[in-house]
């Protein structure tokens, strides 16, 4: 069984298995954010997805749409990079702190930029948790 999925996979292009999967989900706003993270660093061909993490929801919801691409998730705690490592094409590493948005950039840019994922001048897309609980509510 596994065969023939990963040789349907094989047939169809990663724009298509996003289309299918996109049609398929219930719409949440989590999903939502990932899906689109993905289309994004897809659509600009970027080498690899950034995902700052405190609990590990960001780069593991962004690991559901399995992308081509590494997912780098920024971690600060050991636990949630050792959750993580299972996740699909998810590369955890341990950081001291997360930071203001700008700090999370430029330890991004560096790392990628070491681990030969990104050269001057290319794209980055980092896709970060808030720390605030989005509630879907139809307004009323």
């Amino acid at each position: 069984m596994r065969t023939d999925r990963i040789t349907s996979a094989r047939k169809h292009s990663y724009s298509d298995i996003l289309a299918a999967r996109k049609a398929s989900d219930q719409p949440k706003t989590d999903d939502a954010i990932s899906l689109a993270a993905c289309e994004i660093a897809l659509r600009l061909v970027c080498k690899a997805l950034v995902a700052p993490n405190r609990s590990g929801t960001t780069a593991g919801g962004v690991s559901r749409y399995r992308p081509p691409f590494p997912i780098v998730a920024l971690a600060e705690s050991e636990r949630t990079a050792n959750q993580l490592a299972a996740s699909w094409e998810v590369q955890p590493y341990m950081i001291d702190g997360m930071g203001d948005h700008m700090e999370v950039f430029e330890e991004a840019e560096k790392l990628l930029s070491r681990w030969g994922l990104q050269v001057k001048g290319e794209t980055l897309v980092i896709v970060e948790e808030t720390g605030q609980v989005l509630k879907e509510q139809p307004l009323s």
